[in-house]
């Protein structure tokens, strides 16, 4: 979900003043003023019959890389331990359980990471999806924000999980692996790596976890 001001309402800057005055008030004067600045805002974010709620990219726009978070952390994260001698992973621990490519991008220090060319076809097949305004839920909170969210129940699988699926079955795909095995909660995992599986001809199994049985 992502936010932002409504830039190109005038009113934005005479709330976001109004808020400020609230802030510094003193107590027994604040509650006044927020009910004053909740009311102009709820009054701001009133649905008007040409505003954009539903926000499409062409095929041509959709990413041809992957934006790795780590290049622009501030301190690396603490690396992940061995499960058995407590130290931190080396390459060559992951080796028996994945592909040499994704281990490159798990150890990968750069910002951008090429999408492999099929996986971008693949892709393409319900990508990009949409971006929607969340108006009611804006004026609910009356606020002067705008409030976006993406919708990802258009894949196959019917989540988000694809996206990360489909890339996993091709590199494993890639170094010969034949068979994939896999664990699931509510099914959407499984059921998104079933789906890469097919893409590239790879078996797949799946077994819920223990847990779903005592729900």
């Amino acid at each position: 979900m992502l936010l932002s001001p409504s830039v190109g309402d005038a009113s934005h800057s005479q709330l976001a003043a109004l808020q400020g005055t609230c802030h510094g008030r003193v107590k027994t004067g604040k509650k006044t003023c927020y009910n004053k600045f909740i009311t102009q805002a709820r009054a701001h974010t009133r649905t008007t019959p040409n505003l954009q709620v539903k926000i499409m990219l062409d095929d041509k726009d959709i990413p041809s890389r992957w934006y790795n978070l780590i290049a622009d952390l501030p301190e690396p994260p603490p690396p992940a331990l061995h499960p058995q001698t407590r130290l931190p992973l080396q390459a060559e621990d992951l080796m028996p359980l994945f592909p040499k490519g994704l281990i490159m991008q798990e150890a990968s220090q750069e910002r951008y990471i090429d999408i492999p060319e099929e996986v971008l076809q693949v892709y393409k097949s319900w990508r990009a999806t949409p971006l929607f305004r969340a108006m009611r839920l804006e004026k609910a909170l009356g606020t002067p924000a705008r409030i976006y969210y993406k919708y990802e129940g258009a894949s196959p699988a019917g989540s988000h999980k694809p996206n990360t699926a489909v890339p996993q079955a091709w590199y494993n795909a890639q170094e010969g692996v034949s068979k994939l095995v896999t664990e699931t909660g509510a099914g959407q995992w499984g059921s998104a790596l079933a789906f890469a599986c097919s893409l590239f001809d790879l078996e797949c199994e799946g077994a819920y976890v223990i847990m779903v049985w005592h729900l």
